[in-house]
């Protein structure tokens, strides 16, 4: 059997034995409305089995943020900025800093 898989920005193709096969698994189809910030905003507005953000900081606690640096494909500036309206509405003051490898402009 031939398979296909996204590998990079092209298409790696294998071909495995019938009887090696056990099934393929292939990902759910999910519907949306939202993306990106939109949908980061709707979902802390609107969380699942926990309470909304501003609900569990104070004022004056201390806080982390932790998030990916460029070598990682996170969305941190789709994240971000959601994030910390939520904290602000909150009450809570936001300080920051980095820390971490520098990386050559050639990377």
């Amino acid at each position: 059997m031939k398979l296909e898989f996204g590998f990079g920005k092209g298409i790696q193709t294998v071909e495995l034995p019938e009887d090696n096969l056990m099934g393929v698994l292939t990902a759910n189809t999910v519907e949306y409305d939202l993306t990106g910030e939109d949908e980061v905003e709707r979902a802390l507005a609107e969380p699942i089995g926990a309470p909304k953000l501003e609900e569990g900081v104070k004022p004056g606690e201390k806080i982390a943020i932790v998030t990916s640096d460029i070598t990682r494909p996170c969305p941190t500036w789709q994240i971000m900025p959601a994030l910390l309206r939520h904290l602000y509405a909150a009450g809570v003051i936001l300080m920051g800093g980095g820390m971490g490898n520098l990386f050559p402009l050639s990377d």
